[in-house]
């Protein structure tokens, strides 16, 4: 029994790659969709449920992108999922890449080495003594000069009163 053949709109999304993915269950799949619609576009990730289904498909001229180790439809559809969430991944790390090495600031071409030059004798030359350290002396602060109306004698010196209290 042969299937019904497809709306145009449906044969042209094949061919054109309006769809993302194909599964195939069987060989017949395979040839019956070749057949009807024609080879789908190259961007078109195609899915077969095992090892005679892949032969079918290359047969075809189909790249095959996902092939399930057992002939179950669980087991296609486990192997379509992760290789989708596989190729997600490595889409994503090649973003993080290009944004990084956009971020990283340019480097500067490795200056060439200067020629080897030949060995000199050198002199022995006397490093001079490290300097010594010197104590900052204290410097005693200025003497304020007393006011004459509020200074005082004690002791035979003069201290000033101010405002506040004896100092």
């Amino acid at each position: 029994m042969r299937a019904q053949p497809p709306a145009d709109e449906v044969k042209q999304a094949v061919r054109n790659g309006g769809i993302d993915a194909i599964v195939f269950t069987s060989s017949s799949t395979v040839r019956n969709l070749v057949a009807l619609c024609g080879k789908p576009a190259d961007s078109t990730l195609v899915a077969v449920i095992g090892p005679q289904t892949a032969a079918a498909a290359r047969e075809a001229g189909l790249r095959v992108d996902v092939e399930s180790r057992t002939a179950t439809v669980a087991a296609v559809t486990k192997a379509l999922g992760d290789f989708v969430v596989e190729r997600r991944s490595a889409a994503v790390e090649v973003a993080v890449r290009r944004v990084a090495k956009k971020a990283a600031p340019a480097k500067k071409p490795a200056a060439k080495a200067a020629p080897a030059k030949k060995a000199v004798a050198k002199k022995a030359v006397a490093k001079p003594a490290p300097a010594k350290k010197v104590a900052a002396k204290k410097v005693p602060a200025p003497k304020v000069a007393a006011k004459k109306a509020g200074a005082k004698k004690v002791a035979g010196k003069k201290t000033a009163v101010s405002a506040r209290g004896r100092r």
